[in-house]
């Protein structure tokens, strides 16, 4: 999609860097917060994982501080390499620190935080913004990027409630779905997909619209926005339903089949399926690449599935 003055957009690096940075760190304090109520050896819904895994992994540490490495990335206007393999970044830092006390995993968690915080408060960050650099999930603007945290913050959010954490709040999840979006946005404009998919919440939520190869835009929506751009789809349920699915930590026959979810325009949303099966590490891959073998089966069902009234 191209802006007035004929540049590319480039999702959530298009907005404003302190409304963007204020999600993020928002998402951060929902989360820590999580984490310091958690016994952080009761066991989650991950096999395997405890609460302590989950943190962890999340934490920056000596061998792996992903938020700064994309900011200094970004600064240097380094040329993004491929992307790399989070299960091997995952597999090291957990052997190295799981072990380590309470005090030092919540002080890694407050660490990363502090490298997004420094991101979005440098007085460059407006010229940072657009530059390409590399993550699990392919080449991204270095705001896009930094915002994807947020998809983590949720899942695993979602994970330590299983560990009897409080239930994450609506803005974590939304923060969550936003990042979803911008993501598969960015896929959707690099693989030539001319596309406006939503996810929603009831009626409110977050959507990317793309013109093949000149980018995307996200934004979040409600019962209010205009309609989209065709062609379009979304996909309803609750925020903690979708991000489950996205994750792989639901069962999507079952949110379809008993209506937890449902697909608005199921061709339109099936373009996403040879783009997701070229993605390595998108958020979620797994699961949707399961989602989409499994919608492509149940096309005659979803697409009796009637819309609710008043809704795009």
């Amino acid at each position: 999609m191209t802006a007035g003055d004929g540049t590319t957009s480039a999702g959530l690096a298009d907005a404003d860097p302190a409304g963007v940075g204020r999600r993020v760190l928002d998402a951060w304090d929902s989360f820590l917060a999580l984490a310091r109520a958690v016994d952080l050896d009761s066991a989650t819904r991950l096999p395997g994982w405890r609460a302590r895994e989950v943190c962890v992994h999340l934490g920056a540490w000596p061998e792996r501080a992903a938020l700064r490495a994309i900011a200094d990335a970004a600064r240097r206007r380094l040329p993004p390499g491929p992307p790399s393999d989070p299960d091997d970044a995952n597999a090291l830092v957990l052997g190295l620190h799981r072990a380590e006390p309470r005090t030092a995993v919540l002080g890694a968690l407050e660490a990363a935080r502090l490298a997004a915080a420094d991101f979005f408060a440098a007085p460059d960050v407006a010229d940072m913004a657009h530059r390409p650099v590399s993550t699990p999930v392919g080449v991204l603007p270095a705001t896009s990027a930094i915002h994807t945290i947020c998809y983590e913050l949720a899942v695993h959010a979602l994970d330590l409630h299983s560990a009897g954490a409080p239930p994450p709040p609506r803005q974590l999840l939304d923060a969550g779905l936003a990042a979803l979006i911008d993501v598969t946005g960015s896929l959707a404009a690099t693989g030539g997909v001319q596309l406006t998919v939503a996810a929603l919440d009831e009626d409110e939520g977050w959507r990317f619209s793309t013109v093949a190869r000149l980018g995307w835009h996200t934004e979040p929506v409600d019962r209010d926005s205009p309609p989209p751009p065709a062609p379009h789809s979304a996909v309803r349920g609750r925020a903690a339903e979708l991000l489950d699915i996205s994750s792989g930590r639901a069962n999507a026959a079952v949110s379809i089949a008993t209506r937890r979810i449902r697909v608005d325009d199921l061709p339109a949303f099936l373009r996403l399926a040879p783009l997701i099966d070229a993605a390595p590490h998108i958020p979620g891959g797994a699961a949707l690449r399961g989602a989409t073998r499994l919608l492509r089966s149940a096309g005659g069902l979803l697409g009796r599935l009637p819309r609710p009234p008043g809704t795009y």
